[in-house]
């Protein structure tokens, strides 16, 4: 997890994909996004790239070549390090 602030929020975000997962009002502690309850949807603000929704038979073309795409594109599965922060 990754956190940055500043004097009215705190956000958390997650290595996996790069993920959101928390923007929080310092002040008053209001936490601005879905908490993720696997209940009902575990994930709070997935990176959708390059694409939005699912391809037919998870298949794209690209000058006649066919490639696998997994629903939402592959950015939200991708484990992502910090290279520097301020």
């Amino acid at each position: 997890m990754v956190e940055i602030e500043n004097d009215w929020l705190k956000v958390t975000i997650k290595n996996d994909g790069a993920e959101v997962c928390k923007v929080q009002h310092k002040e008053n502690g209001l936490n601005y996004m879905w908490t993720g309850d696997s209940a009902y949807w575990g994930r709070v603000s997935p990176v959708l790239f390059p694409i939005v929704g699912r391809l037919k038979g998870d298949r794209y073309m690209v000058e006649g070549q066919t490639y696998h795409m997994s629903q939402h594109g592959f950015l939200r599965d991708v484990r992502f390090s910090v290279a520097s922060q301020t």
